[in-house]
């Protein structure tokens, strides 16, 4: 269709960026600005889905934008009761500084030589418990750390 030839261009030139207001959006931002569920979902299936820390800043600073945000998470991923915090199918969801945070900690719980401290599924539970922002940089800080909101 039209519309999905126009979503794949964006996505296309999506990795040199645009100009919006002298910051960096994302296709994803202006989907979920746009409560667009199914350009949402063809970004998810393009791989193209990764959250910024300037996008999640966007989101956070505005009630209504974050307010679509969850709503288009909710339409995406109807059986997560709480979209707002971590889970594996939500991950591409969270900010750049909190994907990469969690991935260090994931890794270096599996490194060879660590002893387990916990099964996988009891450290899934403990991380269901992060918030997004929550390991964003100083910069950062306010779009979503705890007691923030």
């Amino acid at each position: 269709s039209r519309r999905t030839k126009e979503a794949r261009l964006i996505v296309e030139e999506e990795k040199f960026g645009y100009e919006q207001r002298g910051f960096h959006f994302s296709c994803l931002l202006e989907a979920i600005t746009k409560g667009d569920v199914a350009s949402v979902q063809l970004l998810l299936s393009a791989g193209a889905a990764k959250m910024s820390d300037i996008d999640c800043k966007w989101i956070h600073g505005k009630s209504n934008t974050r307010n679509r945000f969850q709503i288009v998470l909710q339409s995406v991923y109807p059986c997560i009761s709480n979209v707002m915090h971590w889970r594996g199918e939500l991950h591409w969801s969270f900010p750049t500084t909190d994907r990469e945070t969690l991935n260090v900690l994931w890794h270096s719980l599996h490194r060879p030589s660590s002893p387990e401290l916990l099964p996988d599924e009891m450290w899934m539970r403990v991380l269901s418990f992060v918030g997004r922002g929550w390991f964003a940089s100083r910069r950062y800080q306010l779009i979503g750390a705890p007691g923030s909101e």
